[in-house]
């Protein structure tokens, strides 16, 4: 049994370092890049925060036998300063315009007074409340980047073509995760056993490895809104004003003859100038009049024309159908034919061949 537990103690010591090493590889590899834009200086905060936890940890481990409980609970408020910075960055990438440099401070400054007061006052009251408002906070912005994603891939859907490439629907499953991470930090806390920090190594290593990689292809669009707040409800149908009533011809001929949905990454601003028209017009008919979205409005024309090559040349592979169709990516052809057409690409050659 003694030995079992001496197994367990080491694997979390090793974990314990492979993690440190992790994260000061990752902040080796954002310092570079850490003026292309803020979400890549949030993320190299965040990765040089948790490396710094982890070396505060290392030494708690070493001095495990003499830690009193207050020094446990500083260490402790610690890292739940950490919170607020992972907040900070999930808003900078929905609502980038919003997430000032004011604001993240004014995000993070409860954690760090509340800290700074636990260290002067000692008393577990202070500690208490910094363990509630830790709490809040994760429900908050849990809450928030789960709706703004929302909105976010909304809003992508009905202004850019190329919308699989522009989603941040992976920021929501990392909300997730790292809610459940919280929750797994929080019994880490609590039990403090040596299986425990083990998990909770393995745990943090792949997280913030999934959340790094999509970080570093989120593209950053300029004209996004805000998308903490709702969004405003998709226009009126102004099909009874001239330009409306214009409209649906104009944008059909210049459809079929310059076939612009042939560029993957088209987006409703430059559509709109190309047939003479304003962005909300376009968009006001593609919603309300054809009752669909910008993204879903193109892809038809693209499965249309893939459905064409399939039928002309049954040599065509379907990666070269993806492409002379103007998609980016099989799995985007995919999803696309299959929504609209209730198959994939495969199983629809194999019925009509």
């Amino acid at each position: 049994m003694h030995d079992a537990c001496l197994y367990v103690r080491h694997l979390s010591h090793l974990l314990h370092g492979a993690a440190l090493m992790f994260f000061l590889m990752r902040c080796a590899t954002l310092w570079p890049r850490r003026n292309e834009h803020a979400v890549v200086r949030l993320m190299l905060l965040i990765m040089a925060l948790i490396a710094g936890l982890l070396v505060k940890d290392l030494c708690d481990l070493a001095g495990e036998g003499w830690l009193s409980g207050f020094v446990v609970n500083l260490s402790t408020c610690l890292d739940m300063c950490l919170v607020p910075v992972i907040t900070a960055f999930s808003f900078r990438i929905l609502a980038p315009r919003w997430t000032s440099a004011a604001r993240v401070a004014a995000i993070c400054t409860p954690s760090v007074l509340l800290t700074a007061a636990y260290a002067v006052f000692r008393t577990d009251a202070v500690f208490n409340i910094m363990y509630i408002y830790t709490a809040v906070l994760v429900a908050v912005w849990a809450f928030f980047t789960l709706t703004g994603v929302a909105r976010y891939d909304r809003w992508v859907k009905d202004n850019y073509s190329d919308a699989d490439r522009l989603s941040v629907a992976w920021l929501g499953g990392a909300t997730i995760a790292l809610t459940c991470w919280y929750v797994v930090w929080a019994v880490f806390v609590l039990q403090h056993g040596w299986w425990s920090v083990a998990v909770y190594m393995v745990f943090l290593i792949v997280i913030w490895e999934i959340i790094y990689r999509y970080t570093m292809r989120h593209a950053i669009l300029a004209d996004a809104p805000d998308m903490l707040r709702p969004l405003p409800g998709r226009g009126q149908n102004q099909r009874y004003s001239p330009v409306m009533r214009s409209l649906p011809a104009t944008l059909e001929t210049y459809m079929g003859r310059e076939r612009p949905w042939m560029d993957p990454s088209l987006s409703l601003s430059e559509l709109s100038q190309a047939v003479g028209t304003n962005r909300t017009y376009l968009s006001d008919y593609i919603n309300n009049s054809l009752g669909t979205t910008f993204c879903d409005y193109l892809n038809s024309f693209r499965i249309a024309q893939a459905c064409s090559l399939m039928a002309a040349d049954s040599r065509l592979s379907l990666e070269e159908v993806a492409e002379r169709s103007g998609f980016n990516s099989m799995s985007t052809f995919r999803r696309a034919f299959r929504k609209e057409l209730g198959c994939n690409p495969a199983q629809y050659r194999k019925a009509t061949g």
